[in-house]
Order: structure tokens, then sequence, then C-alpha cells
């Protein structure tokens, strides 16, 4: 199976969703994930940048690492038609109306309601992380 997050930026909610269930899942299944914009301040392009690469990512690197998961050498990635048609099941934590028409029309998709973290403390930071994780357990149970 394979299985597809997707956030706004994919900066934050989408990268952990994929680190957890990467360390979590026990069966041979492979997760991605993906931001519907992967835009940075000002328009910034950050597809392929790396979240080391970006001062906003410094409180997930550092909230995942407190759970034993690096990210920091993950890639951001935008989401593509390709990425969706590969996909078997497909989360998103974007608001609905940010999904581009061949993802609304995919019918593989679940909506779960997360709150953007991109400018919140370290704290509110770890309390999103503890709410991805939660969900993707409930997935892979």
């Amino acid at each position: 199976m394979n299985v597809l997050f997707i956030c706004r930026g994919n900066v934050g909610r989408s990268q952990m969703a994929e680190a957890f269930f990467r360390q979590l899942d026990q069966n041979s299944n492979f997760a991605t994930s993906a931001g519907v914009e992967a835009l940075g301040d000002g328009g910034i392009d950050m597809n392929g940048m790396f979240l080391k690469e970006r001062d906003s990512s410094k409180y997930v690197i550092e909230c995942m690492k407190e759970m034993g998961v690096d990210v920091s050498d993950n890639k951001i990635k935008r989401l593509t038609p390709e990425l969706v048609g590969g996909a078997d099941r497909i989360f998103m934590m974007a608001d609905p109306d940010t999904a581009p028409d061949y993802l609304q029309n995919s019918g593989k998709v679940v909506y779960w309601s997360v709150i953007d973290p991109c400018g919140r403390t370290l704290e509110s930071h770890r309390a999103i992380r503890d709410e991805v994780e939660k969900l993707v357990r409930g997935i892979i149970e």
C-alpha cells in the first residue's frame, strides 16, 4: 500500500506523518508526503529544499528529534498528479479548499483537521506532533 500525507507546505504536519508512518509501520507499506503549495515567505519555491535549510522548520526538526526521528534531511515536495495517482490512501491536513481538482476528484482522500504549526511555538509543535502521531497510529492499527 502507498500512503500519501499532504499539508500546505510539506514542512510540518505531512513530514511528521510520513516520518511516524515509516517508523511505526511493520509491513511493506510505503509513505511519502507533499505540500499543496510548497511555497515559503514571499512565494519562494521550496520544492526540493531540505527541511534543515528552512529556519521555519527548526521546531519541526527539534520536536521530532525528541521522538527519536531525524527529519532534517527530508526534502520538501510539491503535490503532483503523479503522487496522487500512485497513492492508495491519501491523508490531507490542509484546508480542503486548497486542494487542486485532481486531488478533490481522486476519491482516495481522508481529511484530518490538524492545525498548521507554522509560526507557532515549540510547545504548539509538540502538541501537533502528538496529534499527528495518534492519527498515524490509528491508520496503522
